[in-house]
């Protein structure tokens, strides 16, 4: 069987376009803490990227360069309580939502124009590890989260 490269309409780069510091990244392979948003191309005028670092998620415009904090998981703790940390991001269909899944076994739905979080769900027995919307037209609101407990669960939201 040979391989033949496809057609691109544009060439690939031979260097990074841009390269980001993330000093606070986790470095555990099971996490999913980088997503682009619907477009997912960088060359698309408007293009986000989420990257979670240890208890923030961070909206970056790829073109300006940009960057705003759209949720921090630790603004709120108690002194003595256990830190939680972003395991997994996944944008909505749209790029209108964001969710993100927590250590702490919780889903959260933040709206990305507002930059708020819109609502707040009990995940699974263990670490939300993998999120992903559902891509039809028929079922937007349909999120399906998974956790290190090998739970896999359905969320109409």
């Amino acid at each position: 069987m040979s391989f033949k490269p496809r057609d691109r309409a544009f060439p690939l780069p031979t260097a990074p376009m841009k390269i980001y510091e993330a000093p606070e990244v986790l470095g555990d392979p099971h996490l999913n803490i980088i997503d682009w948003g619907p477009q997912n191309n960088p060359f698309v005028s408007h293009s986000k990227l989420a990257v979670g670092l240890f208890d923030q998620v961070y909206l970056i415009d790829h073109l300006t360069g940009t960057n705003s904090v759209i949720a921090n998981l630790n603004s709120k703790k108690t002194t003595g309580s256990k830190e939680s940390y972003i395991c997994s991001i996944n944008f909505d269909r749209s790029g209108e939502a964001l969710a993100i899944g927590t250590s702490d076994r919780k889903v959260q739905i933040y709206d990305v124009e507002r930059q708020q979080k819109v609502r707040e769900i009990t995940g699974s027995g263990a670490r939300v590890s993998s999120l992903s919307w559902n891509r039809s037209i028929m079922a937007p609101y349909l999120i399906t989260a998974s956790g290190a407990d090998s739970i896999i669960m359905n969320h109409d939201v």
